[in-house]
């Protein structure tokens, strides 16, 4: 009876059985990762003494650079700390060992791109859900607008899922490939950032006016169904090399 009770208590508190058994070692794999675990913590610790010495700085006029280094530490983690987790996830199963085991499952391109881009959304998400607290930190001590600010960082979280498409559509490219496309994405991403932030603040200003942040978004859209698709069928197409098809 005392020997079954933990047991029971691991059952109950791991993943669904109803999730795929490919999707389950991804988010196992994923959760329990240094680069989400030791982001996560960074984050917390990070953003815990930021949001303290805005609160005593009040009204300094050094408040402003608190609340820039807050973003971009924020910015930081959701675009590159995790976008980068996923691309060096998605290189370590193309080696040979790793790569061979992938081939074996008989697993379509899209099944495991799947996978792979739902543990990098899970982990964005749990980062975007323990940044709130500090978002009320920010409200009760004064000169926020928590409205504004929930909506920008959801805008962060948004980009930061179309970032890791294309992150995961860079390390399916060959070597010479991957430099080419990631030198090109650094300034993409930057003005896409900037670009979203002023669309949705402009928006927001304007009241009524939804059509800026709808035109992003079907942009977003078309550029991440792109994105998914090529690295899906790069993906089946390296399998099948590898199976002999």
């Amino acid at each position: 009876m005392t020997a079954a009770f933990p047991s029971t208590l691991v059952r109950q508190s791991d993943f669904s059985d109803r999730l795929n058994p490919f999707l389950v070692k991804e988010l196992r794999q994923g959760l329990r990762s240094r680069v989400f675990v030791f982001g996560l913590m960074g984050l917390q610790t990070a953003l815990a003494f930021v949001t303290m010495a805005r609160i005593n700085a009040e009204d300094d006029p050094t408040t402003r650079s608190f609340d820039v280094f807050y973003w971009l530490l924020i910015g930081i983690v959701l675009h590159v700390v995790l976008p980068l987790g996923g691309i060096w996830k998605g290189d370590h199963d193309r080696l040979p060992g790793n790569w061979d085991l992938l081939v074996m499952t008989g697993r379509s391109g899209e099944r495991i791109m799947l996978g792979k881009w739902v543990t990098i959304v899970t982990q964005m998400a749990l980062c975007w859900i323990t940044v709130l607290p500090h978002q009320l930190l920010r409200y009760f001590s004064g000169g926020t607008n928590v409205v504004v600010e929930v909506v920008a960082l959801t805008g962060l979280l948004i980009n930061g899922l179309l970032f890791s498409l294309w992150g995961l559509l860079v390390v399916s490219l060959s070597p010479a490939g991957r430099l080419i496309l990631g030198l090109l994405m650094a300034p993409v991403v930057a003005i896409a950032d900037l670009w979203s932030i002023v669309v949705v603040a402009v928006s927001m200003d304007r009241t009524g006016q939804a059509e800026g942040p709808v035109i992003v978004g079907v942009i977003y859209l078309i550029t991440g169904l792109i994105s998914f698709g090529i690295t899906a069928g790069r993906y089946d197409y390296d399998m099948q090399q590898s199976r002999g098809i």
